[in-house]
C-alpha cells in the first residue's frame, strides 16, 4: 500500500468509511469509497468549510441528476472552487446541454429513470471519447464491469 492509498484510507476510516478495492490482472481496478451520509446542516449563518485544492483555472463542468438535492449541493460545492457549473435534471436534457456547450468536465448520476448514466456517458464519450465522466451513484456494491465496458466501447478498445 503507497503512502497515498494509506492517507485516504485513514481519512475515509476517520468519517465512518470503508475502501473497497479489486484488482484483476489484465482487467483493471475498481475502487469504490463508501462514506456515510450527512445529516446534519450548518447552524444558522455558518456555511460549511470549503477547503482543499485549488485548480489554476476555472472549470466548465455539467452536472446531469435527476435528484435536486445532489444537483444543488454538486453546483455549490464546485461553485465554492470557481468552476461554472450547469445543471441537466434528465439525461436528455443533459446531453442536449452538452452538445450545445463546451465542457471540461460531466459529472453525471448513474441511476436516473429516463436515461441511466451509462447511456449518458457512452453518447458523450461516442460524441468527444477524450471527455473526462465522473460517474456518481447511491447504490453500494455493485458490479462496475459494465461502466468499464461503455468506456472501452466509446474508445473503440473493447475487448
Amino acid at each position: 500500500m503507497c503512502y497515498s492509498l494509506s492517507t485516504a484510507l485513514g481519512i475515509v476510516r476517520r468519517h465512518g468509511g470503508e475502501i473497497d478495492i479489486r484488482s484483476e490482472p489484465g482487467k483493471g481496478t475498481t475502487i469504490a469509497l463508501r462514506l456515510p451520509v450527512a445529516t446534519g446542516t450548518p447552524a444558522a449563518g455558518e456555511e460549511a468549510e470549503t477547503t482543499g485544492a485549488r485548480f489554476d483555472k476555472s472549470l466548465h463542468i455539467l452536472v446531469v441528476d435527476d435528484d435536486a438535492r445532489v444537483r444543488d449541493t454538486t453546483k455549490r460545492f464546485l461553485e465554492a472552487g470557481s468552476h461554472t457549473v450547469e445543471l441537466a435534471e434528465t439525461g436528455a436534457e443533459g446531453l442536449e446541454r452538452f452538445r450545445k456547450g463546451k465542457f471540461d468536465l460531466v459529472i453525471v448520476d448513474r441511476a436516473m429513470p429516463d436515461m441511466g448514466g451509462d447511456k449518458v456517458a457512452e453518447a458523450i464519450k461516442q460524441r468527444n471519447p477524450g471527455m473526462p465522466i465522473i460517474m456518481l451513484t447511491g447504490f453500494g456494491g455493485g458490479d462496475t464491469a459494465d461502466m468499464v465496458y461503455v468506456y472501452r466501447k466509446a474508445e473503440g478498445t473493447e475487448p
